[in-house]
């Protein structure tokens, strides 16, 4: 991800956006964050199933979080109603140990990327110049992951037999629900800070993703 890049563009919208938009009603929000990513699957419901007696399981795995990192862009539109509809492109990385059945290798890291396309709902309440925003919403992802690995092939009365480690890649796209709440102080009357917390829920998998990240960002 490149985060520099990313942020002059986004701080250059963002200034020409304020510089027409200092006599209009504010109906939409321009958000944006680089903050925490974790994965909370294994946390949740720790362990593999049932596993062979010659496999083992790495500790460093079983039950943990695996942490990461996101930088996010959010559009969203406030509506007649006061209910906001808005459009999150999350890119995320996260990383955590090996899981090989031998443990060769425990002492590497591998990781694994994300990417998340949302379509959120959402309510503002806001006290001066302070707001809170609840979004539900729903989201599409794609997950990829590159790592070695091997076969384990059980003997009767011998060891097992190791196959040569090949590179494994594994990718697949699924759908889920997110959940957001956005804490932003408004000054200037178009330029907010805050904070951003949240989770998603996939179909297939349940609760695995958990956010925390600053904010900032202008409304037009």
């Amino acid at each position: 991800m490149d985060a520099n890049r990313y942020l002059f563009s986004f701080l250059f919208i963002m200034c020409y956006s304020f510089s027409v938009a200092q006599d209009l009603k504010p109906d939409f929000f321009l958000k944006t964050g680089y903050g925490y990513f974790g994965n909370v699957s294994q946390f949740l419901d720790p362990g593999f199933g049932d596993v062979p007696p010659y496999v083992m399981i790495n500790p460093e795995v079983e039950g943990k979080i695996q942490n990461g990192s996101m930088i996010w862009l959010d559009f969203s539109h406030r509506l007649n109603s006061g209910f906001t509809v808005g459009l999150n492109l999350t890119l995320a990385d996260s990383r955590f140990s090996y899981n090989d059945g031998l443990g060769f290798y425990w002492d590497f890291k591998q990781t694994a990327s994300y990417k998340i396309f949302d379509l959120s709902f959402g309510r503002e309440l806001t006290a001066g110049g302070n707001g809170f925003t609840f979004s539900l919403g729903m989201l599409y992802r794609n997950y990829f992951s590159s790592f070695a690995d091997y076969e384990i092939v059980p003997v009767l009365n011998q060891d097992p037999v190791i196959s040569f480690p090949a590179i494994i890649e594994s990718e697949f796209n699924d759908l889920g629900m997110s959940f957001k709440i956005d804490y932003t102080y408004t000054f200037k009357k178009h330029l907010l800070i805050g904070i951003r917390t949240g989770a998603n829920l996939m179909f297939a998998l349940g609760f695995e993703n958990i956010i925390l990240s600053p904010l900032i960002g202008m409304k037009f």
